[in-house]
């Protein structure tokens, strides 16, 4: 319950300082990993799972994601984009991974409008209109899930 508080606060916190100095990240040209829709297309608020190749965290929260949208608990506002790897090597991953969630490959300047660095998993809290709401490190538990597809359906 004290996590649940925590990362609330850590959201609510963030967005201003966020929302100030980012630039959309969506409109962008990714190069979709799995056929899904053009990334440049996507509209309404967005969580997305910063994965990269051989991380075990990265396939276990895509594993949970996908779960709970089977078991109709989030919406289909979740996506994912690859960093950190060759083409080959993200595609060979979104395959590891049994990838269903719309998947894509990181550019430089969406890992730059992200102030990524090198560490994933990430969750991405992206409003309606590209700006990042907030960034999340680590894997998120189905009740962190949850809140996240509450906040979004606000944005």
């Amino acid at each position: 319950m004290i996590r649940i508080a925590l990362v609330l606060l850590a959201l609510f916190l963030t967005l201003p300082a966020l929302a100030a100095d980012t630039a959309s990240l969506f409109g962008r040209d990714l190069r979709t990993l799995n056929g899904a829709a053009p990334y440049s297309q996507l509209e309404g608020a967005k969580a997305i799972l910063i994965f990269q190749p051989r991380c075990q965290w990265c396939a276990l929260q895509a594993r949970t994601i996908q779960k709970m949208q089977t078991d109709g608990l989030l919406s289909d506002n979740f996506i994912a984009v690859g960093i950190n790897g060759r083409r080959p090597d993200l595609l060979k991953e979104t395959t590891r991974m049994g990838l269903r969630l719309p998947a894509y490959q990181a550019d430089t300047s969406f890992f730059k409008a992200a102030k990524l660095d090198r560490g994933t998993p990430v969750m991405l809290l992206v409003a309606g209109d590209g700006t990042l709401i907030s960034k999340l490190r680590g894997y998120q538990d189905e009740t962190v899930l949850t809140q996240i597809e509450a906040m979004l359906q606000r944005f």
